[in-house]
């Protein structure tokens, strides 16, 4: 989204208030709008009527959809990670995408805060990130009167490393391990508490590999 100098300039009071509901309603019960909020909440210091005109829809589709909702709930999650890829600094990008019932629902990509000596140990970095927020969302889900919220069954989360996924399911102390920090091995802990179980996401990897020879 962008503006230009011809958009008539709104009232800044009136989208400050429109988009603090929204943000709220983004935040707590509807994360259907959280992109559209994501993307009117920059507009707030300098607001045209465009944006309070889009602002206004997002409203009307929230009255539209108030009777609607979400019966049964399937959370997963996907990690992945770019080994060193800053060339100036080698350190390494992480991500990760919590899907609700096939919809993304949380993301995150950041840079971690220390030099990864392998894809293996980025890679179990990204898984540990991933079941942090999957254990947040499912305790929400739970405390907001959902079953499925305290669901005894494992959530499914998928990686394209094989070696982390490995690593996860028996952290065996071996030379290659040592030197990943302890907190990242309570990874294998949420696998034996059955509370996530990682799987191998083989069309994520196929799809890297296509891109890296297109």
């Amino acid at each position: 989204m962008s503006t230009t100098d011809d958009d008539a300039p709104a009232d800044s009071t009136e989208y400050a208030s429109i988009m603090g509901g929204l943000m709220f309603a983004a935040w707590v019960t509807r994360p259907d709008i959280m992109c559209a909020v994501g993307q009117l909440s920059q507009f707030l210091n300098n607001p045209s009527s465009k944006y309070l005109l889009a602002a206004k829809r997002v409203l009307r589709y929230l009255r539209g959809t108030s009777t609607l909702g979400i019966t049964s709930l399937r959370l997963q999650g996907y990690s992945d990670a770019d080994w060193a890829g800053d060339v100036n600094t080698r350190r390494s990008t992480i991500g990760y995408v919590v899907m609700l019932n096939n919809g993304a629902i949380a993301w995150r990509s950041r840079y971690q805060s220390m030099a990864a000596l392998s894809t293996m140990e980025v890679e179990y970095m990204a898984l540990t990130e991933v079941i942090k927020e999957l254990k947040l969302i499912r305790s929400l889900l739970a405390e907001l009167g959902h079953s499925n919220g305290n669901s005894e069954e494992s959530m499914d989360l998928f990686s394209d490393n094989q070696s982390a996924i490995a690593l996860a399911r028996n952290p065996v102390s071996h030379a290659r391990a040592k030197h990943i920090d302890l907190r990242h091995h309570f990874v294998h802990e949420a696998i034996q508490g059955k509370i996530i179980w990682v799987q191998y996401n083989e069309n994520d990897c196929r799809q890297s590999h296509e891109s890296s020879w297109s």
